[in-house]
């Protein structure tokens, strides 16, 4: 039987705009010698599962955890 929905590998990173806060740490930097700044974040990774028609999938996890990422990739809406 041929899956609904496949998803194989999928991936997502976003970049974050750290302008201000590279500014803030610059700013003070003797206080914060030892912080490292995220550039980036990853809430997907290496994603793979297949759906069968007639199959009810229920997607959970913590804020932030990229349920509404995922589900925005496989419906292609950009963000």
């Amino acid at each position: 039987m041929t899956p609904a929905i496949s998803v194989k590998n999928l991936s997502k990173k976003f970049k974050l705009d750290n302008s201000f806060l590279d500014a803030f740490f610059a700013r003070f930097s003797n206080v914060f010698q030892n912080i490292a700044i995220k550039r980036s974040i990853d809430p997907l990774k290496n994603i793979s599962f297949d759906i069968m028609p007639g199959e009810t999938v229920g997607i959970i996890g913590k804020n932030g955890a990229g349920k509404t990422t995922l589900l925005k990739t496989i419906a292609g809406i950009p963000g």
